[in-house]
């Protein structure tokens, strides 16, 4: 959304109507004689009014009339918005996309396939829920992870008919690299992300550790290795687990010729303060990220726009 500066007012004659627009005023999704239309800006600064795929008319406007805009990033495969909640506190506005409602995600949510939301941007009309490709800054995407991830050995001994998720880090690399936007791909250890790095908890200074790798168009870099500790907390399989001090007193498990004590049964809020995150259930902390990792990775998306903006 964006604030005018200055009272001004635009013709759209496609319409023949006259939409007077004040200081204040937002520029916003529209509904003019009964046809949907949004106002956007692209990354290089542009303004249109986009209805049907076939008209898009530009609004003209100067720089020092418009507030600072937000970039836009599209959040793909959102879950309940850990990644999103970063992105968005390293400046970015956040759209966020999930096959499955995500009834607490914090920000503007589309319930629908990736695929399909990468496939109208990159098809003939270019167009999807009244956004054009070149509206999005940069583009995030978390294809599912549990067929990359080792715990898929224990749930294939565990479970009689487990449930087998698509591999989509490859195909969904490839869309993204023909969008021609920065993007991110964020997956676990063993995903096919050769290029990636890694993130952990423990570089940003929470007692979790919680690996993941993060795979760019562009160069990034990570704060610093891992720090890792004895005592820490992770959220995997619907429970909050600790280690180290959080481990049982009282029961045991063999490991090769020593015992062990088992790990700890933590409260819901134990894992809400390692991981950062006040809104989610403990099944949605499960699959989630932790917003410090995006944020690190979001400031940095962030003077990549910029510098390709003044370019």
């Amino acid at each position: 959304m964006v604030s005018l500066s200055a009272s001004v007012a635009y013709l759209f004659d496609r319409y023949n109507v006259q939409i007077a627009l004040s200081e204040g005023d937002i520029l916003m999704n529209t509904c003019i004689s009964g046809k949907q239309d949004s106002i956007r800006r692209d990354q290089k600064g542009n303004f249109s009014i986009r209805g049907d795929a076939s008209t898009q008319k530009s609004i003209p406007y100067t720089t020092n009339d418009m507030e600072r805009v937000k970039p836009l990033l599209l959040d793909l495969f959102s879950g309940a918005g850990g990644a999103a909640r970063g992105y968005a506190d390293a400046g970015f506005e956040v759209i966020g996309v999930d096959v499955a409602p995500q009834k607490h995600y914090p920000y503007s949510f589309y319930q629908a396939n990736a695929l399909d939301v990468l496939g109208a941007l990159l098809g003939n009309d270019n167009l999807w829920q009244g956004y054009a490709l070149d509206d999005f800054a940069v583009i995030h995407a978390s294809p599912p992870c549990q067929e990359y991830s080792c715990t898929r050995f224990l749930r294939d001994a565990t479970v009689a008919t487990p449930r087998i998720r698509e591999k989509l880090v490859s195909s969904i690399s490839g869309l993204l690299r023909e969008t021609g936007l920065p993007y991110v791909v964020e997956n676990v250890p063993g995903s096919p992300m050769p290029d990636s790095i890694t993130l952990c908890g423990s570089m940003f200074g929470l007692p979790l550790r919680r690996h993941r790798w993060f795979s760019c168009s562009h160069y990034l870099y990570a704060p610093c290795a891992c720090r890792h500790t004895e005592t820490f907390v992770n959220v995997l399989g619907n429970k909050v687990r600790g280690y180290g001090e959080h481990r049982k007193k009282d029961k045991f498990f063999r490991d090769g010729d020593r015992l062990r004590a088992k790990e700890g049964q933590l409260r819901k809020v134990v894992g809400q303060t390692a991981m950062d995150i006040n809104w989610m259930t403990i099944a949605e902390m499960s699959e989630a990220i932790p917003p410090a990792y995006t944020k690190w990775i979001g400031q940095q998306l962030l003077a990549i726009v910029e510098s390709e903006r003044v370019a």
